[in-house]
Parts: C-alpha cells; sequence; structure tokens
C-alpha cells in the first residue's frame, strides 16, 4: 500500500493500519520536534484516528469474513432457505390467529387488521419503491383498506358508511381474488400481503356484521336503503377513480413513462413473449394505446358495479355470505396449491442460484466495497 503522510486525507475504504498513523506522528516529529506544541496536537488527533481505524480494522475483517462464507461455503442459499422457512412458519401461523381471534374475539378483529395492514403496508411501500412498481400502491384495493380504516377509528356509528365499506370489502375487493389469482403462498411476503388486502376487509365486515352487537349491524335490520348498497360504494369509488385518473394517468404520467415505473394499466397489458396473454390482457389489448386507460377505467367501473349488485344478500342472508367468502378463501387455497405443487416444486431449486447471486450483490452492498 501507497504510505499516507500528515497531508493525506482518511479515505473509509482504503486498509489503513496503526502503523500508517504513526509513520505520520514520525513525520510531524522530525518537522517539528517531538515538544513542540503542534505535536502535542497531532499526538492527539492521530489517538483519536488509532482508535477510528482500529474499529475499521474489525468491521473490515468481519466483512471479509462474511463475504467469504457467502461465496465459499453458500450461506446465501441457507439464508434464504430459512428465511421462506420462517416466513411460512409466520403465515401459517397467522391464519390460525386470524382464524381464533375471529370465532373467540370478533371485536378486536378490526384491531389486529389494522395493525396487520399498516405494517405490511409500510413495508410494501419501501419494497416496491425499490423495485419501481409504488404506482401499484394507488390502486382501488388500498383505497378501499383505508377507507375501512376511517369507518373503524373515525365513524364507527355512520351506517351508511358501514355499508358501503361492506359493499367495497365484499364485492370488487374480494371478487379481485378470482381473476387476480391471488394465491395463498405463505412463504412469499408478497403474495401473502396481496391475499391479506383483498380477503381480510371481508373478513372484519363479516366478524362486524355478524359476531357483533352494533345496533344496525343486527341480523333483523331492515332499516337500510337501495342508496345505501348501489350509491354510496360506487360515489366512494369514483372519488378514488378521479384521483387515480387526473393523478397517475394524467399529472404523473410523463415521470411514469420517463422512468419506466409500471402501473396496474401497464402491467396488465404487458404481453410476455412465448406465454398466451391472460383474458385480462387480450380484453385491454382490444382498445389502443392512446384509449386504453378510458377503457381500462370503464372496465374496471363494470366490474365493481357488478360486484357490488349481490352484496346487498350478502348483508342479509348470513349463509349466502359464509358461503361466497368461502368459496373465494378455498379458491385462494387452490391457488396456492397449485403453486406449491405445479411451479414451485420444479422451479424452487433452478431459481435458488439466481436468488443466491442477488442476495450477495444486495448484502455485500449494504456493508460497502471493499
Amino acid at each position: 500500500n501507497k504510505k499516507i503522510t500528515s497531508s493525506s486525507p482518511i479515505n473509509i475504504f482504503r486498509r489503513y493500519s496503526v502503523a500508517d498513523v504513526r509513520d505520520i506522528h514520525h513525520q510531524n516529529g522530525k518537522s517539528d520536534g517531538l515538544d513542540s506544541p503542534s505535536n502535542f496536537k497531532h499526538r492527539v488527533a492521530e489517538s483519536k484516528i488509532i482508535k477510528k481505524l482500529k474499529v475499521l480494522e474489525f468491521v473490515n475483517e468481519k466483512r471479509e469474513e462474511f463475504q467469504n462464507k457467502l461465496s465459499v461455503d453458500g450461506g446465501a442459499s441457507h439464508l434464504i432457505k430459512a428465511k421462506d422457512k420462517f416466513s411460512f412458519v409466520l403465515g401459517v401461523l397467522n391464519l390460525c390467529v386470524i382464524s381464533y381471534i375471529c370465532g373467540k374475539f370478533p371485536l378486536f378483529l378490526p384491531h389486529f387488521y389494522a395493525t396487520e395492514f399498516l405494517i405490511l403496508f409500510i413495508l410494501r411501500i419501501v419494497l416496491y419503491k425499490r423495485k419501481k412498481l409504488h404506482y401499484f400502491l394507488f390502486d382501488f384495493c388500498y383505497f378501499a383498506n383505508l377507507m375501512l380504516l376511517c369507518y373503524i377509528y373515525l365513524v364507527p356509528n355512520k351506517q351508511w358508511f358501514f355499508i358501503a365499506c361492506f359493499c367495497i370489502s365484499n364485492g370488487p375487493l374480494l371478487g379481485a381474488v378470482l381473476p387476480y389469482r391471488n394465491s395463498m403462498v405463505f412463504h412469499s411476503l408478497d403474495k401473502a400481503t396481496s391475499v391479506l388486502i383483498h380477503i381480510f376487509p371481508s373478513l372484519v365486515t363479516y366478524s362486524l356484521r355478524w359476531c357483533t352487537d352494533f345496533s344496525f349491524s343486527k341480523k333483523n335490520s331492515t332499516n337500510t336503503t337501495w342508496k345505501d348498497f348501489y350509491i354510496y360504494p360506487i360515489l366512494l369509488y369514483m372519488l378514488w377513480q378521479a384521483v387515480y385518473f387526473f393523478y397517475v394517468g394524467k399529472y404523473k404520467k410523463e415521470t411514469i413513462k420517463e422512468n419506466n415505473y409500471t402501473t396496474s394499466l401497464s402491467f396488465l397489458s404487458r404481453v410476455k413473449d412465448g406465454h398466451k396473454p391472460p383474458l385480462v390482457t387480450r380484453f385491454l389489448n382490444i382498445a389502443t394505446p392512446n384509449n386504453r386507460l378510458y377503457f381500462f377505467i370503464l372496465s374496471q367501473f363494470v366490474y365493481t358495479y357488478l360486484t357490488i349488485i349481490p352484496c346487498m344478500l350478502y348483508y342479509k342472508y348470513q349463509f349466502l355470505h359464509t358461503f361466497y367468502l368461502l368459496f373465494v378463501i378455498t379458491a385462494s387455497l387452490w391457488n396456492g396449491a397449485n403453486f406449491y405443487i405445479e411451479y414451485f416444486s420444479n422451479h424452487y431449486v433452478s431459481q435458488m442460484k439466481e436468488r443466491e447471486e442477488r442476495w450477495k450483490k444486495i448484502i455485500i452492498n449494504s456493508i460497502g466495497n471493499t
């Protein structure tokens, strides 16, 4: 290594040693005299530098040891597998806890839901921002969850708002599990979060409607009108759609294009090479690129209204609500089973090497370059 002098700047990425600092001290001693005031100042400063360099030396040694473990001993693959196993256990336990709370403490379920949603939503913001997927967070499913949180904590005594949240949660939100093929894959944080966002609100509204003693949620409730089911939910939907259209569709259009960000529209209308496009993709590609946004908005509106129509029956008849909820949950479990049996069992090992290399880069870059 090149020797440093008293005028050399300290570079934290260089492997300094205590001997380097002593060289500076020796040079300063020759030029200023060992007992001179300037030399005393140098010695005080150098003692502080020595302490910092010792810490840096320790960090560098541990970093090299960790990098060797990743590259030589296959530590990255062990970390990935351990993470997947841990996530799977947490996912199954979470499902058990939700089921227990729903049956034993239904009044506590909304608060448990709020806690989980906020934690997972914050995690998704961080992860999606890195992947340039953060414009997905403006989708209607997140707005619907926020509306339910507003009902729980801000306006819990407004009957029309509860029914609107009930219709949104059990209509377009729960129904989206089927066309989007949401899968209950317990080891995947992304898939588990998507399932929770679409199914958990319906569980909360089910609990509030049938398992609690709210005055307007009693089974013999007859003071509801058709406006509660077919006007107010649509007005809330149109509020979201207007914000989405002007902010994401117009105001941020060039930003999204320049930075190659992904939105729901671009994702759903993208045709992958060598793959047969799904029905939703073929449907959206009927329209020209310039008119695709308007076509997307129109189709979303039709879908939302159609899925809201039967919600009055779900609200009035518990067995229908229970059957539909169990049907969607079963479909999600079936999708998860297909993922594990058809895809996961064949591709997990082959994808391990790619994931291992990606993890190595992330971990090594996070602790700095040598």
